[in-house]
Order: C-alpha cells, then sequence, then structure tokens
C-alpha cells in the first residue's frame, strides 16, 4: 500500500487517499501547468496513526466518536475532549521506519522543469503541509463543503527535515479536532469512518511575490502580495489588484496595494516562517513581464475548462494561489469554489431605500456586496471590500476588518469595540442595527451612511458588459466621489490632512495624545503633532501577530519566545515611530466572550463578561501572560526605547495594582529611570481608593470613560439606545471625572484621560478647566481636538483675564 503519492500518478480510484486537492493539482499537472512540486502524504497514515493510539489508549476510539454526541452548547465540556484528543497525538511517536521512508520522499522532491537555483522553491529549506479531505459516503459528500472545512485547518509551515516535517503533519491533524472543527463535523453529521484527511506536503520558500488568481462571470482578478500569501490570508496587507478580461487579452485595470509588512522564510531555528516589516517605494507588485505570463496562463485555463466535458474530477478552477520566484510563476493551490461574482452595473432604473436605521459611530459613505458573518462561522479571510454584518464585533475579529469597506452590527455604541476598530480603520460603521443579520443577505448590495447611521438598499439589475456605476439618482444619497467601495487607509489619510501638520497651529499647554492599536497607521499618525501615545490597545494590537490562535495557545504550544519576539517587534515600531515621545502601553484586558473564536482559547462562557475575569484580577489568578508582556517591554526598553511607560487595565482593588507592581518590579523594570507604570481610572472604586493605590505606587491614572460611564450608570455600551442616551457627558459621570482629576493634583500625579471624547460639546472645556494633564484622541479626531483644546484654554485665559480687570 503507497504512504506517498507524486502529482501526475494519481488515479482518481485513490481519491480518498490523496483527497480533493490533491486531485485538483494533479489534474492542473497533467495538462501542462506549473505546479510547485508536490508530495502528497496518504490519509492511510493518519488512519494507521490513529489505531496506535488505539492500542496504546483504548478509551480514545470512544473519546473520538464522544465528540460527534456531545451537546455543542456545552463549550467546556466539548474544548476538553478536544484538548485531550489533540495531546494523545502529540504525545504519540509516529513509526520511525515511515519517518525514514518520509526522509527519502523529501529528498526526491523534483526541480520544476531541471531548473535550479535561487529561483528553485525545492531547493528552500522549509516545507508548507496542507490539508487535502475526501468523503468516502456520498449522503456525507453532500452535507459538508470540503472547501469550508480545509478553511478551519491551518497550515503548517516547517524546515525541511523529516523530524520536522513529522511533527508538522501532527500538528496538522490535531487541527482537525479542535472544538470548533468537531462541531462544524457533528452539525454537517459526518463521522470520522467517512472523512479522510490526507496532506499536501510543498517546499516554499522566499518568494517575490504571492497571492491569487480568481475568476468569476466576467473576468480575472489577481491578488498580489510581496513575500508570502499568508499576509493576504491574515487580512495584513492591502494587496495590489489587477483585473483581466475574460479572455485573457489585457490587463484593464490596475489598483496599487499598501503593505508594511512581508512574511518570508527565515533563518531562525525556531519557526521558518519571518514576519518582517516592509516598506518598498513600489505599491504595484507585479512587472508587465509577470503580468504577460498570467494574461498566458488565463488563456490557457480559458482553453482548457470552459468546455463542458474538459474535465471529469473537479469543476472547472475558481481561484489558484501562485507564487513567484524570481522568472518561475508556479501555482501552490487550487481551489474550486464559487467566489463573489464580479462588480456589476446598476442601470438607470435602480432603486434605493432606506433598509434599516442604526447609530452612525464612524463617518463616511461606502456601497458594496454584503457579508453576513457568524462567530460560529468565522471565515479565515473575507472577499475584499465588502460590507461586514455581524451581531457584534469581536476584537479578535480585528485582521478580518482589515479589508472591509463598512461595518454593520446589530450590537454596540459609540463606545463598543465595532466603533473603535471602524474609526482607528477609517471605515464607516453603524451599530445597533436590530435584525441586521436576518435582513441583510451576503451578497446583497448595500449603502452604508456612517454619518447619518443609515443602511440603504440597492436594487440592480446585472449587466455584465460594463464596470460598475452608479446613477445619477443614488448619487445624490452616497455622493458620488465616495460611493465606490471604501479604502480604510485612504479614508484615514483623508481624515488626517497633512495640512494640519503644518505650521501656525496654535500652541497648546494640555497634550493631545492619540490611541492606537494598529502599528499599520504609524506613516500616517506619525506626522500629527501629538505628544505621543495616550493608548496603546494591546489586545486589540496583538490580534494581528496570533495567527487566529489564542495567546494561551501558544503557551501551551511552547511558543512563548515567537510570540514575545513577535510583541516586542510591534511595541518596538510603535514606540520608535514616536520616540522621544512617551508611549503609553495598556497591558492585556482579555474579556472572555471576545477572543473565544480564536483558536485554543480556554474561555468559558460568563453571563456578564463586563464584571467577570478581566483585568488585573486574571492577572492574580493567572500571571503568564502579564509576565510574557513584561518581558516584551524588557526586551523593547533594553533596545533603546526608553519612551515606554506601562498602564494596568480595569484596576478593582490596591491589592490586585501590589500584586502586579511586585512583577513589574521583578521583571526589572521599576529601575529604568524613565519608566512609570500608570493605572486605568474606569471602575469606580478608583474614586475613593486613589491615595491607597497612589501610596501603594501608582505614579499616574488615565480616565478611562468607557467603562467608567458603564459602571457609574449601569449601562451596557453594546446596548446600543442605552449607549447613546446615557453616555460619558451625563452629570454622574462628569462628577466622577472632575473627582478623579482634582485628587490627582492633589497627590502630585498626572492625569490623563482617555475613550469616545466628545469634540462638538463643552466636556472639553470643562476637562482643561479641571486641570486635566493630556487627553488622548482617536485617530479621526485629532484635528478637531486639537483646535477645541486650543478655543477651551483661550477661553479660560479671557475668562482669567477678565476676572483680574474686575478687581
Amino acid at each position: 500500500m503507497d504512504n506517498f503519492y507524486w502529482l501526475n500518478q494519481i488515479d482518481s480510484e485513490q481519491y480518498v487517499w490523496v483527497g480533493e486537492q490533491a486531485l485538483h493539482l494533479d489534474q492542473l499537472v497533467r495538462k501542462g501547468y506549473a505546479v510547485i512540486p508536490t508530495v502528497v502524504i496518504s490519509a492511510r497514515i493518519l488512519r494507521e496513526f490513529l489505531a496506535t493510539i488505539h492500542q496504546r489508549e483504548p478509551f480514545f476510539a470512544d473519546l473520538a466518536d464522544a465528540s460527534l454526541r456531545l451537546n455543542v452548547e456545552n463549550a467546556q465540556q466539548l474544548q476538553a475532549i478536544a484538548r485531550q484528543i489533540r495531546q494523545l497525538i502529540h504525545d504519540t511517536p509516529l513509526s520511525p521506519s515511515w519517518i525514514t521512508e518520509l526522509g527519502s520522499c523529501l529528498n526526491m522532491l523534483p526541480p520544476i522543469d531541471g531548473k535550479s537555483g535561487d529561483g528553485d522553491p525545492a531547493k528552500s529549506p522549509a516545507m508548507i503541509l496542507r490539508p487535502s479531505f475526501a468523503l468516502k459516503s456520498a449522503g456525507a459528500a453532500s452535507s459538508v463543503s470540503l472547501s469550508g472545512l480545509t478553511s478551519l485547518i491551518e497550515p503548517q509551515v516547517c524546515w525541511k527535515t523529516a523530524d520536522e516535517v513529522a511533527n508538522g503533519l501532527k500538528r496538522l491533524w490535531t487541527e482537525l479536532f479542535r472544538a470548533r472543527n468537531l462541531v462544524y463535523l457533528q452539525r454537517a453529521k459526518v463521522s470520522f469512518q467517512d472523512l479522510y484527511l490526507a496532506a499536501i506536503a510543498q517546499p516554499i520558500g522566499s518568494a517575490d511575490a504571492s497571492g491569487y488568481l480568481q475568476t468569476n462571470s466576467t473576468d480575472w482578478e489577481i491578488l498580489a502580495t510581496y513575500g508570502l500569501p499568508m499576509a493576504i490570508e491574515r487580512g495584513e496587507v492591502l494587496p495590489s489588484v489587477y483585473q483581466i478580461d475574460w479572455r485573457g487579452e489585457e490587463v484593464s485595470s490596475k489598483d496599487a496595494g499598501n503593505q508594511t509588512i512581508v512574511y518570508q522564510i527565515g533563518d531562525v531555528e525556531a519557526s521558518p516562517l519571518e514576519r518582517t516589516a516592509w516598506n518598498d517605494p513600489q505599491p504595484l507588485v507585479l512587472a508587465p513581464t509577470v503580468l504577460q505570463r498570467f494574461l498566458t496562463l488565463t488563456q490557457q485555463l480559458q482553453s482548457d475548462f470552459n468546455g463542458a466535458d474538459s474535465i471529469k474530477v473537479c469543476p472547472a478552477p475558481i481561484a489558484l494561489e501562485w507564487q513567484l520566484y524570481q522568472d518561475n510563476l508556479y501555482v501552490t493551490q487550487a481551489n474550486y469554489r464559487h467566489l463573489e461574482p464580479a462588480p456589476v452595473a446598476l442601470e438607470q432604473d435602480a432603486s434605493h431605500a432606506v433598509m434599516m436605521v442604526g447609530i452612525g459611530v464612524s463617518g463616511g459613505r461606502a456601497i458594496a456586496r454584503a457579508e453576513v458573518i457568524t462567530e460560529q462561522d468565522l471565515p479565515l479571510r473575507l472577499p475584499p471590500e465588502t460590507v461586514v454584518v455581524a451581531s457584534e464585533i469581536l476584537p479578535a475579529w480585528l485582521p478580518l476588518m482589515q479589508q472591509a469597506a463598512a461595518i454593520v452590527a446589530e450590537q454596540g455604541g459609540m463606545t463598543s469595540h465595532s466603533a473603535i476598530v471602524a474609526r482607528e480603520l477609517g471605515i464607516p460603521a453603524i451599530v445597533g442595527v436590530g435584525k441586521a443579520t436576518q435582513q441583510i443577505r451576503t451578497g446583497d448590495w448595500i449603502v452604508v451612511d456612517g454619518d447619518e447611521g443609515k443602511v440603504y438598499e440597492v436594487n440592480t439589475k446585472v449587466n455584465t458588459e460594463t464596470n460598475m456605476g452608479v446613477n445619477t439618482e443614488l448619487n445624490t444619497v452616497v455622493k458620488s466621489e465616495e460611493v465606490r467601495n471604501v479604502n480604510a487607509k485612504n479614508t484615514v489619510n483623508k481624515r488626517v490632512s497633512s495640512g494640519f501638520a503644518a505650521h501656525g497651529n496654535p500652541a497648546i499647554a494640555t497634550q493631545l495624545m492619540v490611541a492606537l492599536s494598529q502599528p499599520d497607521l504609524l506613516d500616517r499618525v506619525g506626522h500629527l503633532p501629538v505628544d505621543g501615545v495616550g493608548l496603546l490597545r494591546s489586545e486589540l494590537m496583538m490580534v494581528s501577530i496570533l495567527e487566529q490562535q489564542h495567546p494561551q495557545h501558544w503557551i501551551e504550544q511552547n511558543r512563548q519566545p515567537e510570540l514575545t519576539q513577535r510583541l516586542i517587534e510591534q511595541i518596538q515600531t510603535v514606540a520608535g515611530a514616536f520616540f522621544p515621545r512617551p508611549v503609553f502601553y495598556r497591558s492585556l484586558d482579555l474579556r472572555s466572550h471576545e477572543f473565544q473564536s480564536l483558536q485554543g482559547s480556554q474561555s468559558v462562557a460568563e453571563p456578564n463578561p463586563m464584571l467577570g475575569r478581566r483585568g488585573t484580577f486574571s492577572y492574580v489568578l493567572d500571571p503568564t501572560l502579564f509576565d510574557l508582556e513584561l518581558d516584551a517591554l524588557r526586551h523593547a526598553i533594553a533596545g533603546g526605547f526608553s519612551n515606554l511607560r506601562l498602564v494596568l487595565p480595569f484596576v478593582r482593588t490596591v491589592e490586585e495594582f501590589t500584586f502586579c507592581r511586585a512583577r513589574v518590579n521583578q521583571a526589572g523594570l521599576l529601575h529604568q529611570p524613565q519608566f512609570q507604570l500608570w493605572i486605568m481610572a474606569e471602575v469606580p472604586s478608583a474614586l475613593f481608593l486613589l491615595p491607597e493605590f497612589v501610596a501603594a505606587g501608582v505614579q499616574g491614572i488615565c480616565i478611562g470613560t468607557n467603562d467608567l460611564t458603564q459602571l457609574m450608570l449601569g449601562a451596557d455600551r453594546d446596548q446600543g439606545l442605552l449607549g447613546a442616551t446615557l453616555n460619558e457627558s451625563h452629570p454622574a459621570v462628569m462628577a466622577a471625572i472632575a473627582q478623579l482629576i482634582h485628587a490627582a493634583q492633589a497627590l502630585a500625579i498626572p492625569c490623563s484621560i482617555c475613550g469616545h471624547i466628545p469634540t462638538h460639546t463643552d466636556f472639553i472645556d470643562r476637562l482643561v478647566e479641571w486641570g486635566v494633564t493630556s487627553i488622548t484622541a482617536t485617530v479621526d479626531t485629532v484635528e478637531e481636538t486639537y483646535a477645541a483644546i486650543a478655543r477651551a484654554e483661550h477661553r479660560l485665559l479671557l475668562n482669567h483675564a477678565r476676572t483680574a480687570l474686575q478687581k
């Protein structure tokens, strides 16, 4: 029996052993396409491996079967069983003879067309392992999407040695037994007896470029990024986009992307995949000669797969993943799935109507196709430039939001995470839109007006012969220059105008800081006339480096050094952009419900996560992650970034602070000359305990109006109606803010304020009058906050002058 298969040698009868993806690649090779050198590891290996576990641990069979009979509502039980299965796979060794056979196969990986050298990925020291699923039962095949299941399995990158590939293979297998995947299979009523998992092993190198070639009913689309495609998959870059006419005769449009990071194969022993900063001045990834290769490729695809009888194993290819090594263009994956159709024209009789109304929390307008997503069916990536429609937007979803045109959420208020993320990304957002996920369907064209808080329905008639246009009537609603899908980065550029940074701004005494969570925005905010970063939201910043895995999972996998290094790089990137201006890093505040979608999350559902296991209380229960953050800060400061400060989140008691301060001291941070340890003053206990906090070592406070408002008024900020009416301008909240500012003055410590700071009322006038040290504004409100502070200080000086004249 064969354990390994080579492309161009696979028979359709071997489908269950090689899987659907391998058959797709095999077919492309037979038709003469340049597919990366590939060896398929048979699904038989996994079945034999599981059988050995059955022999060593007889209860394993019952354990695996039980996972399909579980009550999926019992998340704790489901996760416990998933962890047990994955641990058994991890601890069970593979056969030494099989590993030897694997090593022989790796040495046999052929170069393409006899080429060698740097342009040959077969010479790379690294490999990538991807899943290739097959279903034996016809009934099972009709109830589950293999492409959907494949998207849930994280590919594994490892060094090209037999032992490393064997370990990577076991990691790939454990992905199948994650709790979310067990739920997916159970709901699809697929048994493990019907499911076969093979692995596609391919060399992977430091590609010049990579991306996707997609087809639809009207044209072809190329998504391209420098380096490896993980940057697109994880939503960390805006790829260059090229449109090719259906016949493959010409490139009809080119849209430059935006890229600040790149993935390549590095030389670090711990992990071959390396994520580094990228600042190439050429935004268009593909050269004309490479585009000509794509024209040839699309013409070949059109010729080979357009006929109904031209293929018998699988339908025509819809999306190909490709990688470019010097002059060599290789196909690495072939996905046969339905993508969003190409942009269509809106006829002159198109109509629009207000579909629903909510709270506009981030201004601007966008028209795009809707993508309705849920936490239970969270995609690994979204089609570019879509309107994300969801019940709520969780922080763990941030990588998905990078390419969103707009956000529509059923829950949330002005200070919800949906609002924070949207305003920082610079995209329109509406929250508090009841039944949005029921009334809007994926694929619907909608207009999102973040200024008015309205969602418009767009009824269209498809015209496949022209590009997307907008009729005159609709222009009056969405203002013609803004109706195209919103590019988040460009929107931020428009709001933070370069003219604001010019000379001539009135000097202000109150410090103006900016709140950040995305290092990718540094090139757009670094020039602003701010005194530093008043709040660096670690949990939102860290999401982009987690690879959709919970931080606790990284620790369980003994990957703390890698995670620490990634965090160091992010912190230093921000600190370097503002040096020597201070950067206040707020340590992790992981509310249980916000990160449950991340792989390996052990969060237990809480009745009220707002008041549950979060903030410094969670550090007392388990300080592992907090210690990791302190280690990252220590290394960053040791690297010369002495402008870093630490703010502790959601501190309830002096005892919690004392515990954290001891660990900060143990990490050596308190011995740094310029280092300061602050707390967020957002729990009402700070109103009464501030002297005790200062006596215990607090060196400054940052008033967090978002949480303080919730706790003062008992108003959940994620409930749109409550958030809209009970806000930080309420007299009770204003009195609490004034008390904290005055108490800080009396105790001779600085006092900052952050959150949703209104600029159109007398809110800032009061803050300046009370003597707040600094005000932290969001990226999109820096300009108006600066102006509001200047006006407030000018009025205060006039009032003092008038009073003095009257005496």
